[in-house]
């Protein structure tokens, strides 16, 4: 005959087995709680603000960029640096990019930061356009404590005071999710006609879609397209999706954005201008014409 286990006992091994389940998940939430603190606190950013005046090293360059150093910090260990750039010139579009590589030193060794975190807009310039970008050390050569004096931009140096204000949230790029706008906006001219049909906006970029109406055969495009937003910063198109000759009639195009756009857009207009060669990445423009496709987001 079987011996039975008294219920008695059963009763209090499955509690015992609950009460270790509970246990475990408290401390593991526990743990993960106490990770995420100690992350919050090596996050820390420094608001410096400091502009400087930029000039290109290509000779007889005929515009400068404002450069704003915004901010230092640390994030995930590295030491980050915050920069904007604004284009100084109302008549010529370059697509040279914008980025400078700050110059620190440490120990008596001079680190570039060149790792690009994140972007906002195009580091191209047209018009007093603005971009922002984060950057930091391939390596975490930097300790917690370290302040330097000074940040070195293409011989130009910012001053960095001892910190007087301090955020724990550290500037981030926040792109607009996945969405579709209809739109239905044009710009007219002799010959051609654009007509704006929807804009489709993601993380990585997105598509503007066009019916461009040609009244002859074979005509050329020879006009910059742009996108540009209320804060004045630009966006870009591959020049693989931008059209080159026309057909006769309707021409259907999805111009692809080369960056993502911003969620704290309020109005974004397309724009298209001829430009003419003026000296190494380097254009003057004229005959602009524009038309905003989002209001009031």
């Amino acid at each position: 005959m079987k011996k039975m286990v008294p219920k008695r006992n059963l009763i209090i091994g499955l509690s015992l087995l609950i009460l270790m389940f509970l246990a475990a998940f408290i401390i593991e939430g526990e743990s993960k709680s106490k990770e995420k603190s100690e992350k919050e606190k090596e996050d820390i950013f420094y608001y410096v603000n400091h502009k400087e005046t930029i000039k290109y090293s290509f000779p007889n360059r005929p515009f400068d960029t404002i450069v704003t150093l915004e901010g230092i910090g640390w994030q995930n260990g590295k030491f980050i640096a915050v920069f904007e750039t604004k284009f100084l010139n109302d008549t010529y579009y370059s697509y040279m990019p914008r980025f400078f590589s700050p110059t620190l030193e440490y120990k008596n060794k001079k680190y570039i930061l060149v790792d690009k975190l994140w972007t906002e807009g195009a580091l191209d310039g047209y018009k007093g356009s603005i971009s922002r970008y984060a950057v930091t050390s391939k390596r975490s050569v930097f300790p917690k404590d370290f302040w330097p004096e000074k940040i070195t931009v293409m011989g130009t140096e910012f001053t960095i005071p001892d910190p007087t204000s301090k955020n724990t949230e550290v500037p981030t790029f926040k792109g607009e999710k996945e969405h579709l706008y209809t739109i239905n906006k044009s710009i007219a001219e002799d010959k051609l006609t654009y007509k704006i049909q929807s804009l489709t906006t993601n993380q990585g970029g997105g598509q503007l879609s066009l019916i461009i109406d040609s009244k002859d055969e074979n005509l050329k495009e020879q006009n910059i397209f742009l996108l540009r937003d209320d804060q004045s910063r630009i966006y870009t198109f591959k020049k693989s999706s931008l059209p080159s000759v026309y057909q006769k009639g309707e021409n259907t195009y999805i111009f692809e954005l080369n960056q993502p756009v911003p969620k704290d857009i309020k109005t974004l207009e397309f724009l298209k201008f001829e430009d003419e060669f003026l000296q190494s990445h380097l254009f003057t423009s004229s005959n602009e014409r524009s038309v905003v496709i989002i209001e009031n987001y």
